[in-house]
């Protein structure tokens, strides 16, 4: 199960998989599939708090709604490798990740899980985050911007659990460009 989990969520996975590869990954999936219970072998069930925020993210970033954007993030956000407040991210990045071309697209993300220590993150969400030990979840959309084998594009959104319901804690690209440098 937990090989599973790590082949589903790891953000180290080139995207730029051959069709060989594809084979190789979803033959090792349903081996550890054979042992596992029912809601581990189809991915992680998602929150319905969780939908009703990615559905609300939606709205607020089709409407350019900034100030309704900054309240539904953290202080400041995980960027391309790098921190960066979430009042820059509006004016450097906001137009050059939400794009015309992306809104298509981010009605049909994918999900995923993952995790980490709270060292990876800003101290806001250190103190607010809701963790499972000592470990922050992060719950991810990828959007898929492309569909090619040879030059597959994701923009992926972080989300983590608060009191106070779920909070974006970053944005991401994978096998695309970099529209941040923090």
């Amino acid at each position: 199960m937990r090989s599973l989990f790590i082949i589903t969520t790891s953000k180290t996975i080139s995207l730029k998989l051959n069709k060989l590869s594809h084979l190789v990954i979803v033959y090792c999936i349903l081996i550890s599939c054979g042992q596992a219970d029912p809601q581990t072998a189809t991915g992680p069930s998602i929150d319905p708090e969780l939908e009703k925020q990615w559905k609300t993210f939606q709205d607020v970033v089709a409407r350019k709604d900034y100030k309704a954007f900054e309240a539904m993030a953290f202080d400041t956000l995980i960027v391309c490798d790098g921190r960066m407040s979430t009042k820059a991210f509006i004016s450097q990045c906001y137009d050059k990740v939400f794009e015309p071309s992306f809104f298509p697209k981010m009605k049909d993300p994918i999900y995923t899980q993952t995790g980490s220590g709270a060292d990876y993150f800003p101290p806001q969400v250190g103190r607010e985050a809701i963790k499972r030990g000592s470990t922050i979840v992060i719950q991810q959309y990828q959007v898929k911007m492309t569909d090619s084998e040879d030059d597959l594009w994701a923009i992926a959104f972080d989300f983590v659990k608060t009191a106070n319901g779920y909070k974006l804690s970053g944005c991401d690209t994978y096998g695309g460009p970099k529209f941040c440098k923090p």
